[in-house]
């Protein structure tokens, strides 16, 4: 079995784990601002034409999509270590403030110092709303206004259908699915306001394809991939790009115990690197402006299929 992701951030769980609160502040009134399309919105009628329901909506504004980082901030869930911590190291590269977003509070810490005054650490819980409204605000106080949010943090447990107990699989799902939505449903209206900006969302093979043991993890990467289309049909109107990453085996302190022939049946038969998803992840980023709900795929060529034990003959 191909190994998940391993993004920084991960946690593996057993039924007696606690998963650490930051002392957050109680909750708060959501931001105010709606951005979500009516549901006349949706509706299939040409622009500029007449439906049963009225005058169709006027053909929206062309907005750029952040053809600059000056004056932007970043914040990058999950980046105390790992993938994150390379990701975030990428973006404070290309100019942005970075918030390190984690509940690891020792090694975000030090992962932000060793980038320097453009990155800060800041405990967060992605399934809190307060947290969330917090870090935005830290964000846009220290860095200007936000243009990227990258949804690196999760967690996994190994457990089958049948053994799995309901609060574990619950939490998964709480912070692997509902973390990004509860982000980017506080984040969306502060890239608006700002002009646009750009959401990346840390997927993993496990969104592409099934695995066995780890029914929770599979669900919660195939619900954020299909969440991120969503938020990309909503939100393109806005100049706000929304892109998914999916990772396969990758060195990170999460798979620290899998041997390297997890990776053997591939077509590139190694574990990849953090910096090989954090260059991704830059590119999407500022480079793929006229991509949105896309996928970018980082395993080696697993999801290709299996390379065969008997040798082809040409």
């Amino acid at each position: 079995m191909a190994a998940p992701d391993g993004a920084a951030g991960f946690h593996v769980l057993d039924a007696r784990d606690q998963w650490p609160l930051c002392g957050l502040l109680p909750p708060q009134d959501p931001v105010t601002g709606d951005f979500r399309p009516s549901r006349r919105d949706f509706a299939t009628r040409k622009l500029g034409s007449t439906g049963p329901h009225g005058p169709a909506r006027p053909e929206p504004k062309a907005v750029s999509i952040m053809d600059g980082f000056s004056g932007r901030s970043a914040i990058v869930t999950g980046g105390a270590r790992g993938i994150g911590a390379a990701v975030a190291a990428e973006l404070v590269k290309v100019g942005l403030g970075v918030v390190i977003a984690d509940i690891r509070v020792e090694e975000g810490a030090a992962t932000a110092a060793l980038l320097g005054e453009r990155a800060v650490f800041r405990c967060h819980d992605v399934t809190d709303e307060a947290s969330w409204h917090a870090v935005i605000a830290d964000a846009e106080s220290l860095f200007g206004p936000l243009g990227v949010l990258i949804n690196d943090a999760g967690i996994l447990d190994f457990g089958a259908v049948t053994t799995e107990s309901p609060d574990v699989f619950r939490h998964v799902i709480d912070v692997n699915l509902f973390g990004p939505w509860l982000g980017m449903h506080v984040a969306a209206p502060h890239l608006r306001d700002a002009g646009g900006g750009v959401i990346v969302n840390i997927s993993s093979t496990a969104g592409l394809m099934g695995y066995a043991g780890i029914g929770a993890y599979v669900a919660s990467k195939w619900g954020l991939r299909g969440l991120t289309k969503s938020a990309a049909l909503e939100l393109g109107g806005a100049g706000i790009r929304v892109c998914s990453v999916h990772p396969g085996p990758i060195h990170t302190p999460m798979t620290a115990g899998l041997g390297e022939e997890t990776a053997a049946g591939q077509p590139l038969p190694r574990f990849g690197e953090p910096e090989e998803v954090a260059a991704m992840v830059r590119f999407v980023v500022t480079e793929a402006t006229f991509s949105t709900g896309s996928e970018f795929v980082l395993d080696g060529g697993a999801t290709a299929g299996q390379v065969l034990a008997v040798p082809i003959e040409s």
